[in-house]
């Protein structure tokens, strides 16, 4: 067992304590509806993708 002098170590390091306070909200106005728009394909674009190699057209999706 080792001795214990009288010796004090440096006093432990004090941390900082985060003070969260909770924000008050907005009333939340009600969302505008959003209209999706429809998915066309550009027929000279599939032509060119259904000319490529398999391994090709999956590297590219």
């Amino acid at each position: 067992m080792a001795k214990q002098t009288g010796k004090v170590g440096p006093a432990p390091k004090k941390r900082a304590k985060a003070v969260l306070r909770p924000r008050e909200k907005a009333p939340a106005a009600a969302p505008e509806p959003t209209q999706s728009q429809p998915h066309t394909v550009d027929p000279d674009k599939l032509e060119v993708w259904r000319s490529l190699p398999e391994d090709q057209r999956i590297a590219l999706r």
